[in-house]
């Protein structure tokens, strides 16, 4: 039967892990080994254990299989009793020694393991881990947890040579919202390997505004090796961007997504999505001052106008009558006279002075 440990590895990113409960610290490399081997192969080497502590230390070590989850994390899956089972988990191929190893204070501990791969084994990729931690890890029941404050961890990504499958692409790249008041912006990206191996997808994200000029990039996985997606799942990650605050920077944007995973980085897929960047107090304090000029300018048009009208009805009628029965067209010539009156008033009075 399988027995599975629900535990998130978080610590396992690290080759430094603090036992707080007791005070004590162990440092572990490597925290990752990649290998690649044939069916049938021995492999060989060793775990460093440094004791940091004044006082010696007790450490014991156990394997299990492991699984990946959505955000990195990690699970733990203990090998089954049945042999014919037993044989596909890579725990059940790593020889380690399960006896107490002693670390005097400040001294370290090198702790060989070999790997026996079976002749068999078919092609693909095997994880497993290396646990070390000052108590030994009894027989677990499903659903037990494994106090991550006594076990520090290497995590070992194996794959056996053969017909290997490198297939995966970006299943999601989205924004959180469509549209932002400021240009701090969520993405969220979903890569699925298809594969029968893991891949590191690298790659970055690219920000342009509305006339095509970049104006941020996101770095993904570019200084770690620890952003692996298992075969037959998916990885999720968050990023953040932030921009500069500025009304010119308002309108559409683009951000698009490439990544390049398998061997030699090989094989790429991207993605776009687009976003809107609008200010909303700043725009509607611009658009409110737009509408209340246009209100104006309409409003002394008509006043204009009104006054060409009556000009030209004094020039026929000789007066200004209270209720016009003529129609008055209004033509270009009408719409001058204010202007010409103006000029003449204005002659008048240099006149008089």
């Amino acid at each position: 039967m399988r027995k599975i440990l629900p535990i998130i590895l978080l610590f396992s990113f690290f080759p430094f892990f603090s036992f707080s409960q007791e005070g004590l610290s162990l440092t572990l490399t490597p925290t990752l080994i990649k290998i690649n081997v044939v069916p049938g192969q021995v492999w060989s080497s060793y775990l460093k254990v440094v004791n940091t502590n004044p006082v010696p230390l007790t450490i014991f070590t156990s394997v299990f299989d492991f699984r990946g989850d959505e955000r990195g994390g990690v699970f733990f899956v203990s090998a089954p009793e049945d042999e014919k089972e037993k044989k596909n988990y890579f725990s059940s191929w790593i020889e380690i020694s399960k006896e107490p190893i002693q670390i005097p204070p400040y001294q370290s501990k090198e702790i060989p393991f070999t790997i026996f791969v079976p002749k068999d084994a078919s092609p693909g990729g095997y994880y497993s881990a290396i646990l070390v931690g000052t108590q030994p890890i009894e027989e677990q029941k499903p659903g037990t947890v494994v106090k991550i404050s006594q076990q520090v961890s290497s995590l070992i990504l194996l794959t056996v040579e053969g017909e290997i499958l490198e297939k995966g692409w970006i299943r999601e790249f989205s924004t959180e919202k469509d549209f932002y008041q400021k240009p701090e912006v969520k993405f969220k990206l979903v890569f699925e390997n298809l594969g029968n191996v893991h891949l590191l997808p690298i790659g970055e994200i690219k920000i342009y505004n509305l006339f095509g000029k970049e104006k941020g990039k996101i770095s993904i996985n570019q200084a770690t090796e620890f952003g692996n997606v298992l075969p037959k799942s998916k990885r999720v990650w968050d990023f953040e961007w932030k921009g500069e605050e500025s009304l010119l920077e308002i309108g559409r944007y683009k951000a698009e997504v490439i990544l390049h995973f398998g061997r030699e980085n090989q094989l790429f897929d991207k993605k776009v999505t687009y976003f809107w960047i609008i200010p909303l107090v700043p725009t509607l304090s611009i658009l409110t001052g737009i509408v209340l000029f246009f209100l104006l300018l309409i409003f002394l048009i008509k006043l204009y106008v009104k006054r060409a009208v009556r000009l030209a009805q004094m020039e026929i009628l000789g007066e200004i009558p209270e209720k016009p029965s003529q129609k008055i067209k209004i033509t270009s010539s009408i719409l001058k006279k204010p202007i010409q009156k103006f000029i003449v008033d204005l002659k008048s009075k240099k006149k008089e002075k």
